[in-house]
C-alpha cells in the first residue's frame, strides 16, 4: 500500500523549463587503443570547448553509442558534476542514424543542436547560428563551419531556391581564405588533390540585402543545428547497421526533400578535431576556459587542470619524436616495462623472444 504523499506531487515544486537549445553529442569509443588511443582526451577537449563556448544556458544531452568502461565511467563523472545534463547509455551500437532517431524524438528544445564527440566549438557559433534562423525563413539544417565538400553531389537545391525565393534574398559566388580552406583541410584530413580542388573552388553565399546577413549555401552532418519541428519531421532516418557515407547524405537529402535549406557561418566557428590532439592550438583551450569561470567557477578549475595535463604529455610526445636518441631510449624503457608487466617466464614460449 502507499503510505504519505507522493512528495513529487506537492505543488509549488519547481518544475523543469527546456532551454531554447539543446545540444546532443554522440561518442562510440570501443577500446583506447589504436585508432581510438586518444579519445578520451579528445571528447573531454570537446565537452569542455562545448560548455565554456556558450552565450547562453543550453541542455547538453550525451549519446554514448556502446563505449568502453573507461568512457562510460568518464561520462558519469561529467554527469554526475553537472557538466552533462542527460546521459543516455546503450549496451549495443545503433549506429548514427540509429542514435539521431532517439536524440530527434525525444528533445524537448526547439532547437536540437547535434555533435560528433570530436568535435571543438568556438566562442559565437551558437548566435550566429540563431541568427542563420531569423534572416533566412526556411533555414533547416544550419552547421557553424562554412563547408567545402558537396555531399549531395552536384544535387543539392538550396542555392537555386534561395534565389528565386525573393527580392531581398540573393547567391552570391566567393573565394573562402586561405587559411579557412586550411584549415578545414586539415580537419578532414585531405589528400593533396583534395586541398587544390577546394583552393580553386568557390563558395555560393547566401545574403539577406534586408539585414546583410549571410550564409555558405550547404551544411555538414559534423555538426549541425535544426528546429525541433525539423527534427520532429525528418525522423525516422534509414538505419544502414553501421557507420556508411550514406548516413552523412540522409540529413541533408532529407531536409531538402522537406523544402528547407541548407546553410552554414562564413567563419569556422567549430573545428573537427579528428582522433588525435596532435598540431591542435592549445592556446583556443586556455581561452575558452578564462571564459568558462564566470560560467561555474569549480568547473573550470577541474578543466584547467586537465588541460595542463594533457598539454604537457602534448610537449612531451613533441620532444620524444623530434629526438631519435631519446626516442630510442624511451622505447627500451617501455619494452622492458612490458615484458615485466605481461611476459609468462613460466611459459616456454616466451623463453623464445
Amino acid at each position: 500500500m502507499r503510505v504519505g504523499q507522493n512528495p513529487s506531487k506537492i505543488k509549488g515544486l519547481a518544475a523543469y523549463k527546456p532551454a531554447l537549445v539543446g545540444i546532443a553529442s554522440l561518442t562510440y569509443v570501443p577500446a583506447l587503443e589504436g585508432y581510438f588511443r586518444e579519445s578520451l582526451e579528445v571528447i573531454h577537449v570537446h565537452l569542455l570547448s562545448l560548455r565554456a563556448s556558450l552565450s547562453q544556458k543550453c541542455d547538453l544531452l550525451v549519446f554514448d553509442n556502446g563505449s568502453c568502461s573507461e568512457v562510460v565511467s568518464f561520462l558519469e563523472e561529467q554527469w554526475e558534476s553537472g557538466v552533462i545534463d542527460w546521459l543516455v547509455l546503450s549496451q549495443h551500437n545503433l549506429g548514427k542514424n540509429g542514435a539521431l532517431n532517439w536524440i530527434f524524438s525525444a528533445m524537448p528544445n526547439e532547437y536540437i543542436a547535434y555533435s560528433d564527440s570530436d568535435v571543438f566549438y568556438r566562442t559565437g557559433w551558437l548566435d550566429e547560428s540563431l541568427q542563420i534562423y531569423k534572416a533566412f525563413d526556411r533555414a533547416g539544417m544550419v552547421s557553424a563551419q562554412p563547408v567545402f565538400f558537396d555531399f549531395l553531389r552536384g544535387h543539392g537545391t538550396t542555392a537555386k531556391q534561395i534565389s528565386v525565393s525573393g527580392d531581398y534574398l540573393k547567391v552570391i559566388s566567393e573565394s573562402p581564405r586561405p587559411d579557412v580552406i586550411s584549415e578545414y583541410c586539415e580537419g578532414i584530413n585531405a589528400t593533396d588533390e583534395m586541398r587544390k580542388q577546394f583552393e580553386e573552388q568557390e563558395l555560393q553565399v547566401a545574403v539577406n540585402e534586408v539585414n546583410g546577413s549571410r550564409a555558405i549555401t550547404t551544411a555538414t552532418d559534423m555538426q549541425f543545428m535544426l528546429s525541433k519541428e525539423v527534427a520532429r519531421k525528418l525522423i525516422p532516418l534509414p538505419i544502414a547497421g553501421a557507420l556508411t557515407a550514406k548516413d552523412a547524405i540522409d540529413i541533408p537529402l532529407g531536409i531538402e526533400k522537406l523544402g528547407y535549406w541548407l546553410l552554414s557561418t562564413e567563419k569556422p566557428l567549430v573545428w573537427h578535431i579528428g582522433n588525435s590532439l596532435q598540431g591542435f592550438n592549445y592556446q583556443e583551450v586556455n581561452e575558452l576556459q578564462d571564459n568558462s569561470l564566470s560560467y561555474n567557477q569549480s568547473k573550470s578549475i577541474a578543466t584547467q587542470n586537465e588541460g595542463v595535463k594533457i598539454k604537457i604529455k602534448y610537449s612531451l610526445s613533441n620532444l620524444i619524436r623530434r629526438s631519435p636518441r631519446l626516442k630510442r631510449f624511451v622505447e627500451r624503457i617501455y619494452g622492458g616495462l612490458f615484458s615485466l608487466l605481461y611476459e609468462d617466464y613460466n611459459n616456454p614460449r616466451s623463453q623464445q623472444y
